[in-house]
């Protein structure tokens, strides 16, 4: 070919790639949202969580401040929920390009924390920027993905504390998300009732098995849930209601106490070799099924083998996938991993075990898990007993104490608390738990107040209900427990893939806006806590990183940063225009009247003005080669 065609050619390309672009904003491997013309946001909230949408108000308030519109939309579960997760950047796991964006701008919620700050992870890697993973920022930031990594496959404390310290410097730099506060664990309860057991999360979370065994007041417990529990199967739920029910009646190897260390449950003991390939649970003896059978280590070994044949078909799957093989020596449970895993003994010490004797050979989504009046469907080691049930929205649970239970308190025993040691006895000292589906958070109030019920799944979300409950007040036989945060987080995020959402000054500039402290107490009155980081130390104190950027309230700084950026309010109304766009005036003179037409906002002769010209400069050669 000659290079006149070859020039000409590349000319013909150019006129079409500026010709795209005057209906393609925006262009890259990504398909993004069109550039913005203002600072306007939509800013999404779940409408049955009011205090999300308290929370977005106010962060609308505060950007108002410096120039931002935010447009406040409150959704229900069936549309916000598919409109965050659904899209990413990679193909489940395959790592093929999707191409796809997220169908948001910015949203606020409340995300949740398990006892290990593991949530960093899943929240900021790239790999999970897919359909339904937790990256819903659109990032990709390789720095970043090396800290988590290496937080993922550290074998020692001190190196999992640095690559975590690394992770929070980082995700306070490219701030994807905003933290903002966790809701207290205001949780009414019956006045009569004692000795539970307030910790990280709260007093009734999947984690916190101390509340359930220690509390006293009565011989029965009613707990009124909003909602029956999804699963009856404990390796299938990935709702915290089912969490909590599958706790009443297994049991896994590991326990959490009051500061969220690890403490002995089924195993007595546990170890970790130096290279972090090695996992050793040596199982207590003496512990039996709720049919009599005796618990040993194949049960262990059984349960895990039977996630892993499994695999993706269960939520557990997750927990044990870096597990290569399952050996029993004696009384110990021998793990070889596939790789170093920090988190390890976490994950696997929390898996709900179940009898061999039952469930073997058995297809772990068969219709026999989830059917209440099988008996045999619902054996396990923990303190209750599954006794009867119905499933639906008027339906009920019934659990009976289990009077062979293993834990005895005392000397020997796993504690709560080395200040408050748990004494020898009999556990749990409750003789019946009953779980009762009741729809609407009044009815659960009323049925507390007159003794239908003894507390509700969740904390409130009403203050108003907080300062009506107590002696001399509108429910004097309630009382609202607030003696720990909930494990309940709220944050604003933002979405990358958005223009000008991807400038890291238009981020860090509604984050100096923001003044989270007024944020909480509008939203949640004094029963919230503020957070400043992603690991915050009133959850995980060992992990929280002090020094990082803080975007303290400061809206100078906020509105100087977005005017050395370029981005001034420059039609005075009050939301600022994104560089690269401007208005438009033209003024037209009739024979007896003026008149002044504004019209819509258009694109600033740029890019595609330059292309323009470079496409017919170049195109010359063929124009002319024509014409001879």
């Amino acid at each position: 070919m000659k290079k006149n065609t070859t020039i000409s050619l590349v000319g013909f390309a150019f006129v079409i790639l500026f010709l795209t672009s005057l209906s393609s904003p925006v262009m890259g491997l990504v398909s993004q949202q069109p550039q913005k013309q203002e600072l306007s946001f939509e800013l999404l909230v779940l409408d049955w969580d009011t205090i999300s949408v308290d929370a977005g108000l106010g962060i609308k308030d505060a950007c108002a401040e410096i120039g931002v519109e935010v447009i406040v939309t409150q959704l229900d579960d069936s549309v916000f929920y598919p409109q965050i997760y659904e899209g990413g950047r990679l193909d489940d796991y395959a790592g093929a390009i999707v191409n796809d964006y997220r169908d948001y701008e910015m949203y606020e919620m409340a995300g949740g924390y398990s006892p290990i700050p593991n949530h960093v992870y899943f929240r900021g890697h790239s790999s999970q920027d897919y359909p339904w993973g937790d990256n819903l920022a659109f990032m990709f930031n390789d720095t970043l993905d090396a800290a988590l990594e290496a937080s993922q496959s550290a074998t020692n404390p001190i190196e999992l504390k640095a690559a975590l310290f690394e992770a929070q410097v980082l995700m306070a730099d490219l701030l994807p998300y905003l933290p903002l506060f966790l809701t207290n664990d205001a949780h009414f309860i019956t006045q009569e009732w004692n000795g539970y057991s307030p910790m990280p999360g709260g007093i009734f979370t999947g984690f916190n098995p101390w509340s359930i065994m220690n509390m006293s007041g009565d011989t029965k417990f009613v707990m009124a849930y909003p909602s029956d529990v999804t699963h009856l199967n404990p390796l299938l739920y990935t709702d915290a209601r089912s969490g909590f029910a599958a706790n009443l009646h297994y049991d896994t190897l590991l326990a959490y106490n009051e500061s969220l260390q690890m403490v002995p449950w089924l195993a007595e003991s546990w170890s970790q070799s130096a290279d972090g390939m090695f996992l050793n649970f040596t199982l207590r003896t003496g512990v039996t099924w709720h049919d009599g059978e005796d618990l040993n280590p194949d049960d262990v070994k059984f349960t895990l083998d039977y996630i892993l044949e499994n695999g993706s078909n269960t939520p557990s799957f997750s927990s044990v996938e870096k597990i290569d093989t399952v050996a029993i020596d004696m009384q110990t449970i021998m793990i070889n991993l596939t790789e170093p895993y920090a988190w390890a003994a976490d994950d696997i010490g929390a898996i709900n075990i179940l009898p061999e004797h039952i469930w073997s050979g058995a297809n772990i989504t068969g219709d026999r898990w989830q059917d209440p009046a099988d008996w045999d469907a619902h054996v396990g080691t923990g303190p209750f007993i599954y006794m009867s049930g119905l499933r639906g929205s008027s339906g009920f649970h019934i659990f009976d104490k289990y009077d062979s239970y293993w834990y005895a308190g005392g000397a020997g025993m796993p504690q709560y608390s080395s200040n408050a040691p748990i004494p020898a006895g009999t556990y749990p000292k409750i003789e019946n738990f009953t779980i009762q589906i009741e729809g609407t958070e009044m009815n659960r109030i009323l049925g507390m107040e007159s003794g239908l019920y003894d507390s509700e799944r969740y904390e409130t979300m009403s203050t108003d209900l907080i300062a009506a409950v107590g002696p001399g007040n509108t429910y004097p036989n309630i009382k609202c427990v607030n003696e720990a945060v909930s494990q309940w987080d709220y944050y604003m995020q933002f979405n990358f893939a958005v223009k000008p959402l991807d400038d890291p000054i238009v981020r860090k500039a509604i984050a100096y806006a923001i003044d989270p402290q007024a944020i909480a107490s509008f939203a949640f009155g004094d029963y919230a806590t503020v957070t400043d980081s992603v690991i915050p130390s009133v959850f995980f104190a060992g992990y929280n990183n002090p020094n990082i950027e803080h975007y303290d309230l400061d809206v100078a700084k906020a509105k100087l940063m977005l005017e050395n950026a370029g981005y001034i309010d420059t039609d005075g109304d009050g939301v600022r225009e994104v560089p690269g766009y401007y208005k438009v005036t033209t003024t037209t003179t009739p024979p007896t009247t003026t008149t002044t037409t504004t019209t819509e906002d258009e694109d600033t002769p740029g890019f595609e003005l330059v292309t323009f010209l470079v496409a017919t400069f170049i195109s010359i050669p063929i124009i002319r080669r024509k014409r001879k």
